[in-house]
């Protein structure tokens, strides 16, 4: 009996660390973004010119799509979310990525994050 409730209390716990550094990955609560004409700083391009655009690593190389603009709580744009990973669309993980860690370059967005970094990234639920 006590080590089903140690294992209880050490899911509680990893429950817990796992909510805080998502949390704090963002550091607020996201939305999608309702107005397509709303500019994107500091990118100085529109809402509906990101969305759908190529997310590609520094070497040029194809690694995912933005699906969305997410904005703050204030309607801020704050982070994309882009679908990465996987291979035919099995096994593809749509997640937060921050604008901070974003450039733009023509009509793509260059990341210096590696594969490794984006898969550890939160995951998107829509919400």
């Amino acid at each position: 009996m006590s080590s089903l409730r140690f294992l209880s209390v050490v899911a509680l716990a990893f429950v817990a660390v796992t909510s805080s550094a998502q949390a704090q990955q963002t550091g607020t609560v996201l939305r999608e973004a309702e107005d397509d004409d709303m500019m994107v700083q500091p990118f100085n391009m529109k809402v509906e010119d990101l969305e759908d655009a190529d997310l590609v690593n520094q070497a040029g190389d194809d690694i995912g799509d933005v699906e969305k603009v997410l904005v703050d709580a204030n309607g801020q744009p704050a982070a994309i979310a882009a679908e990465v990973g996987g291979f035919l669309g099995i096994g593809q993980k749509t997640v937060v990525i921050s604008l901070d860690r974003l450039q733009p370059k023509d009509d793509d967005l260059v990341t210096t994050l590696s594969k490794e970094d984006l898969g550890a990234l939160q995951a998107w639920d829509r919400r």
